[in-house]
């Protein structure tokens, strides 16, 4: 059979013999190769006369035109939880650093006394505590950071403490050698007051262990307790850094010594005291004050960075939390590295004698 068409063929001089019935793509065979079959076996041969159906070769089928696939519609982000000012803040939101003053404080009778005594009588020593001596120091952990056993000399030391401290951590060099570490896995904070490396181990004259994302100071609200601050509070409670003067906002409260402090008086929120005074106008630590609202604060010709700490203490007031030989507004040290202070427009250890220390005010003081 040769496609279609049926031959007789012979071997010899054949000649196939055409189909009865022709498609329109019969050709005729003339001298053409072919196979020859013959009682089953088949021989190469040629073939004439006879016509037989082609395979036409068919018409390519058309690539069909893809439907264009329309465009993923983008899921949208989340919109991330709102953070204080775009910065991870410090303890928690219900803290009391973390807590704006409200429109109608509730003033202490005395005052007008205290801040005479307290605070505006030592204005001229006022000053931002951002160096490497005095400005607080600070640094971040992780569980893969070394694992010291730190020791103690002085105070509280009946609690083992272990913790997470990076290599080359370094405390503050003026007397105090506070140094707070944190540790991100945990959400610990670490606080030491003499802190110091050597012989390969952490040791301070004390430390703590606290909440970095907590209460804010070392025990609840009318205990009473030890810390690494006088005022018994979380260390690196009220700090100012240089990313808030860079954002242009402070959210939360500011940490401030005073030279003349109460003695043997613990006042809310906090949980200890170290005032020398009994001038019945000193004023005590952990006492409240704020910055007269009413100030106009932008009408002033001072650097940006001064009008970002008023506003705040406008805004959030001061903490008196330690006892110190001037006015001084704590700020972050950068002996752990960071955003440097010179970067945002801030010299080391600079004067706030002018701000108008005389028109802050003390809100209501209650013993703890």
């Amino acid at each position: 059979m040769i496609a279609g068409a049926a031959l007789s063929l012979a071997l010899g001089g054949f000649i196939g013999h055409a189909a009865s019935t022709l498609a329109p793509d019969s050709v005729l065979l003339n001298g053409a190769p072919c196979t020859i079959t013959s009682n089953g076996l088949s021989s190469a041969g040629t073939c004439s006369g006879a016509f037989v159906q082609t395979s036409a070769t068919p018409a390519p089928t058309p690539t069909p035109t893809p439907t264009p696939t329309p465009a993923p519609t983008a899921t949208p982000a989340p919109t991330p939880a709102p953070v204080s000012g775009g910065i991870t803040p410090f303890y928690a939101a219900t803290s009391f650093w973390n807590l704006p003053i409200g429109p109608a404080p509730v003033l202490d009778p005395n005052s007008a006394g205290m801040v005479q005594a307290a605070l505006a009588g030592s204005a001229g020593g006022a000053n931002f505590a951002n160096t490497a001596a005095w400005g607080r120091a600070i640094v971040f952990s992780h569980n893969s950071d070394p694992l010291y056993s730190v020791g103690c000399s002085m105070y509280d030391c009946g609690t083992v403490i272990s913790f997470h401290i990076p290599l080359g951590a370094t405390p503050e060099s003026g007397s105090d050698h506070h140094l707070v570490v944190i540790n991100l896995d945990t959400n610990e904070e670490l606080d030491m007051w003499l802190a110091s490396f050597g012989g390969g181990s952490w040791s301070a004259g004390s430390r703590y262990l606290t909440a970095a994302n907590g209460w804010g100071a070392l025990c609840a609200q009318g205990q009473h307790c030890g810390a690494a601050v006088a005022a018994g509070f979380a260390a690196f409670g009220g700090v100012v850094r240089p990313e808030e003067i860079q954002q242009g906002h402070i959210d939360h409260a500011l940490a401030l010594t005073a030279s003349l402090t109460r003695s043997g008086f613990i006042a809310c929120p906090a949980t200890h005291t170290d005032g020398p005074s009994t001038d019945p106008n000193a004023i005590p630590e952990a006492a409240r004050i704020q910055l007269d609202p009413a100030f106009n604060v932008d009408g002033q010709s001072w650097p940006q960075w001064q009008k970002v700490i008023a506003h705040a203490l406008q805004t959030y007031g001061a903490y008196i939390y330690d006892t110190g030989g001037s006015i001084a507004v704590a700020g972050q040290g950068n002996q752990n590295g960071g955003l440097v202070w010179s970067s945002v427009g801030v010299p080391d250890g600079p004067s706030l004698s002018n701000l108008p220390w005389g028109q802050t005010r003390v809100l209501l003081i209650q013993p703890c």
